[in-house]
């Protein structure tokens, strides 16, 4: 118990300047000490002297310490220091502040609305807000809050995490259904319609033009009003199982053409199955374009046995 005593009696001490003393970089500097020891005066006012707290801590700094520090700097001290405090500047955040930097990340178009933000205090810097600590929303709820993770930079480019809840909407030109289309069908003009509509702005989509999707096929049902996303289309299989095409047989000279039924469905450059009606013999080939298919080195897949 009598170990403890001298540390008790210390952080009860009170420094004799009320507060504590501020240092605003990463260092204690000689200006920072000069209101509680006036010898630090004599130097310059940016003489690095110690190790700064981090934001939101205190650092006690005892009467040996201090004298050390004076010896280490060339500097006399007429009597004995007192003990000294440092503190890093913290304060809370505004909502102005807070909606300029949210503003200073967003395009020009973006309509932001801040539900709340972080009330803590935070030291004193620059306040960010990347575009890479943005959460996003559902894809089918653009409208609803998200947390969007910023920083402060202080000193030597040090962060301090804060966030905020907002809300970003923006107008955009999409390209919806006009009714429900139906999956791996080839879409038709009149079935898409351009519409505006509030979306999330991130990440940004170009407008889809109407040409662009015509005869294209979608990867899922769409219902009226779902927006037409180029992900989901894709070009219709050139070859379709059960119709009949057009094969081309090369067997080295030889050069053979006839009609056959597709038993599998592809893209140009996919294999398929075609089955020659006639004999029933099945051949794998390359289809080349729509309804044509091309058999190099013809290789007998199976036979109709009936």
């Amino acid at each position: 118990m009598m170990l403890l005593a001298p540390l008790v009696l210390l952080l009860t001490l009170s420094t004799g300047h009320g507060s504590c003393l501020v240092a605003r970089s990463d260092r204690i500097l000689a200006g920072d000490l000069a209101g509680a020891v006036p010898e630090f005066g004599s130097l310059d006012p940016k003489t690095p002297i110690g190790f700064a707290p981090v934001p939101g801590a205190r650092r006690t700094i005892v009467p040996q310490e201090l004298s050390a520090w004076a010896r280490g700097n060339g500097i006399e001290l007429s009597g004995r220091p007192p003990i000294v405090c440092i503190e890093r500047p913290m304060r809370i955040l505004n909502r102005a502040e807070v909606e300029q930097a949210l503003k200073h990340a967003l395009d020009d178009d973006v309509r932001v609305e801040i539900t709340g933000f972080s009330q803590y205090p935070v030291p004193e810097g620059t306040l960010e807000f990347p575009l890479s600590g943005l959460n996003l929303p559902p894809r089918r709820d653009p409208k609803i809050a998200v947390q969007w993770l910023g920083r402060v930079v202080y000193g030597e480019n040090r962060h301090f995490s804060v966030w905020a809840q907002v809300r970003l909407q923006v107008m955009r030109k999409r390209l919806v259904a006009a009714a429900s289309i139906a999956s791996g069908v080839p879409i038709r003009e009149g079935q898409v319609l351009l519409e505006e509509r509030i979306e999330f702005p991130y990440p940004p989509a170009p407008e889809t033009p109407a040409a662009s999707v015509i005869g294209k096929v979608s990867r899922r049902i769409l219902a009226a009003g779902d927006v037409v996303l180029p992900e989901l289309l894709t070009a219709p299989p050139a070859v379709t199982r059960g119709e009949m095409v057009q094969v081309t047989l090369e067997d080295g000279a030889m050069t053979l053409q006839f009609a056959a039924k597709a038993d599998s469905t592809g893209r140009p450059g996919d294999t398929v199955v075609v089955e020659n009606q006639d004999t029933h013999v099945k051949f794998q080939g390359t289809v080349e374009a729509p309804n044509r298919v091309v058999i190099r080195a013809a290789i007998k897949t199976g036979t109709d046995t009936q």
